[in-house]
C-alpha cells in the first residue's frame, strides 16, 4: 500500500486496474506474460522519453495472486484495451484497505466496510474494562498510514465520548505516539 500511494499515485499513476491471477497458474510466468504486455520498464530514461512522447507509463505491482497495474495518462495500445479506474475519481480499493486522493495527496485508509464493522464492535465493547478495550484499538490495524490513524482516532474520540458519559476513565490515544515512531524509523533508514 505504502508503494502504490507514496511512490507511484503521488508521481501521477492514477489510471490502475485491480486483477486476481486464478489458483493454479505459474506465477512467475504471468509476471513476464503481463511486463511484456504491458511493455511495463523500469528503466527512468525510457519512462521519461515515453512521457514527453505523450505515452503512458505502466507500472506492475503483484502481492501473491493479486496485481495492480498502474498508468499515467496518455496514449498506451495494451492498457486502453482494459478497464481502468481514475483514482481521482475511484478510490482503488485493496485488501480491506483503500487508497484515495484527498486534499491532492494520495490517503490510505480503511475500507468503508470493514471501518463500519469496526465501529460496531468499539460501541458495543465500549463500556467494558479499560483493557479489553485498548487492547482492541491496538489490533485494528498494523499500519501507521496517517489517514488509518486519523479513522482510529475518530473512533477512539467517539468510543472515549461514551465512556465519560457512563462514568469510566478513558481509553489513552495510543496511536499518535505509534505514528511518531514509524516516522521516525522511516527517517532512520532514509539517513543511513
Amino acid at each position: 500500500m505504502w508503494k502504490v500511494a507514496y511512490h507511484y499515485v503521488k508521481y501521477g499513476y492514477s489510471l490502475y486496474a485491480v486483477r486476481e491471477i486464478p489458483e493454479g497458474k505459474d506465477l512467475d510466468g504471468i509476471d513476464l506474460k503481463i511486463r511484456s504486455a504491458y511493455n511495463v520498464t523500469y528503466c527512468r530514461m525510457t519512462r521519461l522519453r515515453r512521457k514527453k512522447e505523450g505515452l503512458s507509463n505502466v507500472v506492475y505491482i503483484r502481492y501473491r495472486r493479486f496485481f495492480i497495474l498502474l498508468g499515467t495518462p496518455g496514449a498506451h495500445e495494451s492498457f486502453s484495451r482494459i478497464v481502468v479506474h481514475d483514482i481521482n475519481t475511484v478510490p482503488l480499493h485493496f485488501k480491506e484497505y483503500s487508497i484515495e486522493i484527498k486534499g491532492g495527496k494520495a490517503s490510505v485508509m480503511i475500507s468503508g466496510d470493514r471501518m463500519k464493522k469496526i465501529s460496531a464492535i468499539a460501541f458495543c465493547i465500549a463500556l467494558h474494562r479499560e483493557r479489553s478495550v485498548t487492547a482492541f484499538f491496538k489490533g485494528i490495524s498494523p499500519y501507521t498510514f496517517p489517514g488509518v490513524v486519523g479513522q482510529i482516532r475518530a473512533l477512539l474520540f467517539r468510543v472515549n465520548k461514551r465512556r465519560k458519559k457512563a462514568g469510566l476513565s478513558v481509553i489513552p490515544d495510543l496511536h499518535t505516539a505509534a505514528m511518531y515512531r514509524s516516522m521516525q524509523n522511516r527517517k532512520e533508514v532514509f539517513r543511513r
